[in-house]
């Protein structure tokens, strides 16, 4: 069995169990679009110049890091129920003469296929998102500030190395 047969049988997988990959998938994807906002609003220079900007700032960074903490616990018991579901497929592949190794792959090809589709979605959505974030925040304090769409790379490296993709 080689790696292109494993990940065939991987997409295979993902698109026949769409019932439970879809809230899974949707779950991930809210968890990472909210800690993408959370870190970009925490690094906006616009917001660190304002008074007590630099406050502001260092308690997003720590409530990123709390929920950090509450997403990789939450994906962990997610995982963990994906794994039940998945168990008695994965055995199936054994009994038809699949070695053990390769059904590992088929199973990590899966999560990393789905975490890779929802990693790019969820930048696109908390990079739509955070502007208008800064601006509700800049409007209620009416401070004038000059700002617009953007990808922070830095928090994209961030949140790619906290989630471990």
């Amino acid at each position: 069995m080689k790696l292109a047969l494993c990940f065939r049988l991987a997409k295979d997988n993902i698109k026949k169990n769409k019932k439970l990959y879809i809230p899974y998938a949707v779950t991930i994807g809210v968890l990472f679009s909210i800690f993408y906002v959370i870190k970009y609003l925490s690094e906006n220079e616009n917001l660190a110049s304002v008074s007590y900007g630099n406050t502001i700032c260092m308690i997003l960074n720590a409530i990123s890091y709390i929920i950090l903490f509450f997403s990789l616990f939450f994906l962990c018991f997610a995982n963990r129920l994906l794994v039940r579901e998945e168990t008695f497929k994965l055995g199936l592949y054994q009994v038809l003469g699949a070695k053990k190794i390769y059904t590992f792959w088929i199973f990590c090809l899966q999560q990393f296929i789905i975490y890779i589709i929802v990693f790019l979605v969820s930048i696109i959505i908390g990079s739509i998102i955070s502007p208008y974030l800064i601006k509700l925040f800049f409007f209620l304090t009416k401070i004038k500030t000059v700002g617009g769409f953007a990808i922070d790379l830095a928090v994209i490296i961030k949140m790619s190395y906290s989630f471990g993709i």
